[in-house]
């Protein structure tokens, strides 16, 4: 017994621990899946749009079973992105088991319409149709549940692999209701009636299915025999010739499709929009027999399922539905969920918006769109087509107004031109003049005023616009204005415009002077046609002379370089060895011209540089010293080491400074500063930004690691709103000149005058006020102020991001100089900010458009580098071309 006692204990006692043991490896889990929803809530909140973060939200409060934290964000997730098919069943099935009442099942009918208006899957519909059913058990009528049927047969019905599920479905639906009928003990012709009409509705659908090709369409045929074998009346049911036919056509068809079928369900899914494409070619293609709407929209839909990301996919199925469909409520919904799939795409925005001004949508309804779609873009190009989207709404509206109707009228026109405002600012900001370069806003807007509001003057201000934006030069541009000049203005105005043009343009004067020559011709007198002919032709010399200056120097240029590469090509033995040649004077010119130095006699020794030579010491690294050394840098160039030494002596024991030096013996504007401990190297730091030589010096700490080393400039690179960038400054001005010019409106708190190595200004200067207020008022004030024969530009800075120095370097083909401190232009027009191009948002328009001139990557080969960039009257050569320079001139 006691054996047997101890024996039943020990078994126990390895229970009660394999219990405790699963208790506790079920607390960590629960614990590790707290500790991930937080993280994910927290990275939800960062960023709202985070697929995969939802996705493994949801996943771990499924696993915690918190179901009102699960339905919320599963909210959250549906209002961001559509769900896919197998998402919205495990949501429904997750709510299906807590149903009770009527409301709640009723909430689950709404999400199974929530879910078929993301993806009209097959598989949502075998889920729904069963849920239908047994709400009719509840009270619902049946008619409400064939309504589902054929809601789901119009698409999914056609579904040639899994179609037949929803087609047997429906059967045996219709024939429980024949079998409730037939058990009823009651006999009466009513009765009789009933049973009649149910078998032919079976009948209906057996037809229906078999006249559509489908996977074991056989079978469906065989069971339908044997169904009317077992009825006497079953001539009267159906026309079996017609069936017959009917069947024998869709057995045809599938033997053509069942290829494309069998590679879809082998194939994988990043190579299945390939077949859907072919298989669409095949269903739309009229002499196969084909283009039936209803297949190729079970096809689309099908593909569409698999493939919800492709954009092309949905621009063809929305294209589809309206030439062949023309439902206007399906092309609709098809266009939002192609919204909700690909919001990158701008087309579909837009369609989106006429889809609803055209179902005569409300204002308020079309604004709303416009409000989510500008939250959707992060690039100016979308952003721009949005807002051009929305103005053309508010112009066929306007059309709609009479224009003797008074305040309608006038308010119109003002909300027109405030959203174009509101639109060309908004871009203006975020993107300088690179959010609309081409002024597609703007030449609308000039259009708008001159042939709608006859606001004339308007018409030209906004013109004025256009041209100081950068392209005064372009014909173009010129041509433009003076054909609306010359279709709604005046006589006046267009002599002054064509002299204007003709003297303005850079590209071709011809095509000015053409359309000048035609108005005189039918306006002018005959001294005012001769005048014209004789301006035009001047111009014209000058232009040609100029040009054929131009390409004389090009290529002459291009002849020396080409004798040079053909003299280096032509000698056989070029090598990088000294070429062993009789002729010591032919050698030498050679050396010369391919840029070798002559070597050196090995018996002579080469010069070395003392150590106590100024120019530089290489001094090794040592590791030891890293955590009690600071790199200062932005010193003036004539500051020494003893004064650096004597401002950051305070914080504790120096022990050396390294300042580094060019092979000239120059300083290099910076340097290394060991201390005798790590704390004070760590206080040194507060010391950032002290003046020495009225010049702010930097401190920071030394990493030896250049991979790891953090780079970029150390003044702010962001909008700064207290602080103005001025340029085009008089070389003359010092800093008491600025500060007697700006300290009127308000008080100064620093002033930066950018300068050269040597010390003399570039023209540039940042005048940095105490607050915004004061800074607006002085941009108001002095912006295109005339000092000294100068105009001046002033603008809010907002310094562009430097990119990482090596990768600018890396780019040989880069045709133009990225400019430190506000000037120029880079390649990549991403590179610019609003620096040297942006202004105040308080004027009516930025006035940058009447000073700035800009290059785009698109025009950058035509036009001179030296008119983008401030200050500069010559073209920054690339490494080759100042190479080619230096050897044509030897």
């Amino acid at each position: 017994m006691d054996e047997d006692g101890g024996k039943g204990d020990i078994e126990m006692a390895s229970e009660i621990d394999s219990e405790n043991e699963t208790d506790s490896s079920d607390d960590e889990a629960k614990e590790n899946a707290l500790n991930k929803k937080k993280q994910l809530l927290e990275k939800i909140l960062n960023d709202k749009t985070d697929y995969c973060a939802y996705v493994e939200l949801i996943q771990v409060l499924s696993s915690l079973k918190e179901l009102e934290e699960l339905r919320s964000a599963r909210e959250n997730f549906n209002k961001e992105y559509p769900l896919s098919p197998e998402m919205w069943i495990s949501w429904i099935e997750d709510e299906k088991a807590i149903a009770c009442t009527n409301e709640e099942k009723q909430h689950i009918n709404t999400l199974f319409e929530r879910a078929l208006q993301d993806y009209s899957s097959i598989e949502i519909w075998l889920e729904f149709i069963p849920f239908s059913i047994e709400l009719m058990t509840e009270g619902n009528q049946i008619e409400s549940v064939r309504s589902v049927f054929e809601r789901a047969l119009s698409i999914c019905g056609f579904h040639v692999s899994k179609g037949s599920l929803l087609w047997k479905l429906y059967r045996e639906f219709e024939k429980d209701i024949l079998k409730s009928i037939t058990e009823s003990n009651e006999i009466s012709e009513e009765i009789e009636n009933m049973k009649f009409d149910q078998k032919r509705r079976i009948a209906e659908i057996f037809r229906r299915q078999l006249s559509i090709p489908l996977l074991e369409m056989e079978k469906t045929y065989q069971e339908l025999r044997l169904w009317l074998d077992d009825e006497e009346s079953s001539k009267k049911l159906l026309d079996m010739n017609s069936l017959e036919n009917s069947y024998k056509k869709a057995l045809e068809k599938l033997s053509r499709i069942l290829t494309f079928e069998e590679n879809l369900l082998c194939s994988e899914t990043d190579a299945s929009l390939q077949l859907y494409q072919t298989y669409l070619d095949f269903e739309k293609n009229p002499k196969e027999g084909g283009n039936d709407p209803f297949r190729v929209r079970c096809l689309y839909e099908r593909a569409l399922t698999e493939n919800p990301l492709n954009a092309s996919l949905w621009s063809d199925y929305i294209q589809y539905l309206t030439e062949f469909v023309k439902i206007p409520e399906d092309i609709m919904l098809t266009c939002y969920r192609a919204i909700r799939n690909c919001p990158g795409e701008v087309k579909f925005w837009s369609h989106y918006m006429i889809l609803m001004e055209r179902s005569n949508k409300s204002k308020t309804d079309i604004k709303e769109l416009l409000e989510k779609a500008l939250q959707t873009f992060a690039e100016a190009k979308g952003i721009k087509s949005v807002w051009l989207s929305y103005i053309y709404y508010l112009k066929r509206q306007l059309s709609l107004i009479s224009s003797d109707s008074g305040d309608q009228w006038e308010n119109a026109i003002k909300e027109i031109r405030d959203i174009i405002y509101m639109a060309y600012n908004n871009l203006c900001s975020y993107y300088g003049l690179d959010g609309d370069y081409e002024c597609e806003l703007l030449l609308w807007w000039a259009r708008f005023e001159a042939e709608t509001t006859k606001d004339l003057e308007r018409f030209r201000k906004i013109w004025t616009d256009i041209l100081n934006t950068g392209h005064n030069k372009s014909s173009y541009y010129w041509l433009k204005y003076i054909n609306m000049e010359w279709q709604y203005g005046d006589t006046k105005h267009m002599r002054k415009l064509c002299p204007r043009a003709l003297a303005a343009i850079s590209d071709s004067p011809k095509s000015v002077a053409a359309v000048w020559l035609e108005f005189e011709s039918h306006n002018g007198s005959l001294d005012s046609f001769l005048n014209c002919q004789k301006i035009c032709e001047e111009r014209i010399k000058k232009y040609s002379e100029e040009k054929k200056k131009q390409n004389v120097q090009f290529d002459e240029k291009n002849k020396k370089i080409s004798s040079k590469s053909e003299l280096i090509k032509g000698n056989k033995n070029f090598t990088n060895k000294p070429i062993k040649t009789n002729n010591i004077e032919q050698d030498n010119v050679q050396r010369k011209i391919i840029g070798f130095k002559k070597k050196e006699s090995p018996e002579k020794p080469k010069k070395v540089t003392p150590a106590s030579d100024i120019t530089g010491t290489f001094v090794s690294h040592d590791s030891s010293k890293d955590d009690r050394t600071v790199f200062v840098s932005n010193l003036d160039y004539t500051v020494t080491e003893d004064d650096v030494i004597k401002i950051l002596n305070s914080i504790g024991k120096i022990e050396e400074f390294r300042l580094v030096r060019d092979f000239k013996g120059r300083s290099k504007g910076y340097g290394y500063l060991v201390f005798s401990s790590k704390k004070e190297a760590r206080e040194s730091l507060k010391l950032d930004r002290t003046p020495i030589n009225q010049r702010p010096i930097f401190i920071s700490e030394c990493d030896p690691d250049k991979q790891s080393r953090k780079t970029g400039l150390r003044f702010n690179t962001g909008i700064e709103k207290n602080k103005l960038f001025v340029k085009g400054l008089p070389l003359t001005l010092n800093k008491n000149d600025l500060e007697k010019l700006f300290s009127p409106y308000g008080v100064l708190k620093d002033i930066r005058l950018v300068t050269y190595r040597n010390g003399h200004s570039k023209g540039l200067a940042y005048i940095e006020f105490e607050n915004e207020k004061a800074a607006e008022i002085a941009l108001l004030k002095t912006d295109g102020s005339i000092i000294e024969d100068k105009t001046i530009s002033v603008a809010i800075s907002n310094p562009p991001e430097r990119k990482n120095e090596t990768s600018l370097l890396s780019n040989k083909d880069s045709s133009i100089a990225v400019v430190a401190l506000g000037g120029g232009t880079g390649k990549d027009k991403n590179e610019l900010g609003l620096r040297g191009r942006g202004r105040t948002q308080l004027s009516f328009l930025p006035r940058v458009l009447s000073t700035t001139n800009k290059i785009s990557t698109s025009n950058a080969e035509k036009m001179d580098i030296s008119e983008s960039l401030p200050n500069s009257n010559k073209k920054t050569l690339s490494n080759e071309e100042f190479r080619n320079m230096l050897f044509s001139n030897k």
